[in-house]
C-alpha cells in the first residue's frame, strides 16, 4: 500500500505544477519521473518487507 499512496501523491503533485504552469504534454513530460518514483517505492517497500520477515500480528 505504501508504494501505491507514494506513487498517487507524485502523480497528483506532477500533474498539478506541470497543469498550472502550462507544460505543453503534460503526461510526456511526467512519464519518466513518474515512472521511476513509482518503481523505486516499490523496490524499497519491497526490500524492507524482506528485511522484516513475517508481516506483524501474525
Amino acid at each position: 500500500m505504501p508504494p501505491l499512496i507514494a506513487a498517487s501523491a507524485g502523480l497528483i503533485m506532477l500533474v498539478t505544477v506541470h497543469t498550472l504552469v502550462g507544460t505543453p504534454e503534460v503526461l510526456k513530460t511526467i512519464a519518466l519521473p513518474f515512472s521511476v518514483a513509482a518503481t523505486y517505492a516499490a523496490i524499497y517497500n519491497f526490500i524492507v518487507y524482506k528485511q522484516r520477515g513475517t508481516p506483524r500480528g501474525e
